[in-house]
């Protein structure tokens, strides 16, 4: 890396840094305070977004870019204890729609309530104008890097940048 500019490369690990640091935080406040899992929490945050109608189980793994596996598992312990319903539509008995139920509902703004506490509170060094700025700027490092990634993907299902796949 000689000569070349590492500010970048610093950069990207203080944001990986920041972000470990706060998903601890916030896995520890949500096991100690409601006995809850950061999937479970970010899955019902989804879901309630969605509203009554729901979310079908492969927009969930989209949205929450993981498997259909992890969100079956979660869904799975939720459609247990009451608080999501899962149903399906008569024309596609293969599609189930999750929705949070009225309790689901109330322990997920319970939760989010608190979740905004902790927040606040990791960054309470920071005044408004300086929380403005910094997410005005990470908007503007997402869109650089998506755009990249996007120029940079591999075409026609090639993978590691090789064209034709495992031959070619």
């Amino acid at each position: 890396m000689a000569g070349r500019d590492v500010e970048r490369l610093r950069m990207w690990l203080r944001i990986l840094d920041i972000s470990n640091l706060v998903q601890r935080d916030i896995r520890a406040h949500l096991r100690a305070g409601f006995n809850v899992t950061l999937p479970r929490f970010d899955l019902m945050a989804a879901l309630d977004r969605a509203g009554p109608e729901g979310m079908t189980m492969g927009q969930l793994s989209r949205r929450l870019r993981v498997s259909g596996g992890n969100v079956t598992a979660v869904v799975d312990r939720l459609e247990r204890e009451g608080a999501v319903t899962r149903r399906s539509p008569p024309e596609d008995r293969r599609t189930h729609f999750i929705a949070l139920t009225e309790e689901g509902r109330r322990q997920f703004l319970a939760m989010a309530e608190a979740h905004l506490g902790w927040i606040d509170g990791l960054f309470a060094g920071l005044s408004p104008s300086e929380v403005g700025t910094l997410t005005g700027l990470l908007d503007k490092a997402r869109r650089s890097a998506a755009e990249r990634a996007a120029e940079e993907a591999p075409k026609d299902g090639a993978k590691d940048g090789r064209k034709g796949g495992r031959d070619g």
